[in-house]
């Protein structure tokens, strides 16, 4: 688990400037694919803090609502961070 979760937080950041660039650029299939994603990450870190945000943001891209997605990217973003500070941490007590 801890190797599959610093694999995550490796590619998190990429993987959020993609969501970020296909909501720039409106680009639905793109937003949608990069979600989907994270939120199989998600459920693989069974991290439910993730795993809402990621929902919340398919139900923005779903009604195309940009402003929310821009909200809820923030929110994945944070909880992102919370998972590496948990890995920080893990590594730092090691």
């Amino acid at each position: 688990m801890n190797d599959m979760l610093r694999l995550f937080i490796q590619i998190a950041p990429e993987r959020l400037d993609r969501i970020e660039g296909a909501a720039a650029r409106g680009d639905l299939a793109a937003l949608d694919r990069e979600v989907r994603k994270i939120s199989v990450a998600a459920d693989q870190l069974a991290s439910s803090s993730l795993r809402e945000c990621a929902r919340r943001i398919e139900r923005a891209s779903a009604s195309g609502d940009f402003t929310q997605i821009k909200r809820d990217l923030e929110s994945l973003r944070a909880a992102v961070r919370s998972l590496d500070a948990l890995t920080t941490g893990q590594a730092a007590a090691s």
